[in-house]
């Protein structure tokens, strides 16, 4: 948010993931996070992510959304300088 690349972020409660990695089992606590930004914004927020996350391979996803309340909308971009 201090980058400006984001205009909101809701840390979620923590979830146990179980997936495969490096050919074994594991299990793990994550932290999930929604982070709110525009779509010209994206590929920085993804970026930006991968270069402090401390796993060599982060979960980083995107939804494209497709209707927001004009109002919101308009903050976001505000808020991302988009």
């Amino acid at each position: 948010m201090e980058q400006n690349l984001v205009a909101c972020a809701n840390r979620l409660t923590p979830i146990i993931s179980h997936y495969r990695w490096e050919g074994e089992i594991e299990t793990a606590e994550e932290h999930p996070v929604i982070l709110k930004t525009t779509a010209s914004r994206q590929q920085e927020v993804i970026d930006r992510i991968a270069q402090m996350h401390r796993h060599k391979v982060p979960a980083i996803l995107a939804w494209r959304v497709d209707a927001a309340h004009p109002a919101y909308a308009m903050w976001v971009k505000a808020e991302t300088l988009a």
